[in-house]
C-alpha cells in the first residue's frame, strides 16, 4: 500500500485487469476497516515503586492526531486509575507534541 498525502492528484491505473480491480478495492475497503479507525493505544510504563503512575502511548498511524476528547479520556483513566496517567503520542520512533498528563 502507497501513501501518497503529499500529492495533489492520484491517478489509478491499475484496474485494467480482475487482479488489479481486487487490489484498488482492497485498498479501499481496509481505509474503513475498524482496526484502522480506533487509536493504538498501550500501557509501556507503571511506576510501581514511586507515585503509581501510568504511562500511555499512542502509536500514530499516518500522521492521524487523536481528537479533543482524547484529554477526557486521559481523565476518566486517572479517575479509575487513582493514581496520576500520562499519554504520550509516538510516530516514527519519535515522541511527537506535548504529553496530555493528569495528575494525582
Amino acid at each position: 500500500m502507497a501513501d501518497h498525502r503529499s500529492e495533489e492528484t492520484l491517478v489509478v491505473d491499475s484496474i485494467h485487469d480482475e487482479r488489479g480491480y481486487r487490489q484498488v478495492r482492497k485498498l479501499l475497503a481496509r481505509q474503513h476497516a475498524q482496526e484502522s479507525r480506533v487509536p493504538d493505544v498501550q500501557i509501556v510504563r507503571y511506576d510501581r515503586d514511586g507515585d503509581r503512575s501510568l504511562t500511555l502511548r499512542h502509536l500514530r498511524l499516518r500522521g492521524r492526531p487523536l481528537n479533543e476528547a482524547a484529554a477526557e479520556v486521559v481523565a476518566h483513566v486517572r479517575t479509575l486509575w487513582g493514581f496520576p496517567v500520562r499519554l504520550e503520542t509516538w510516530e516514527d520512533d519519535a515522541c511527537i507534541g506535548t504529553p496530555l498528563e493528569c495528575a494525582a
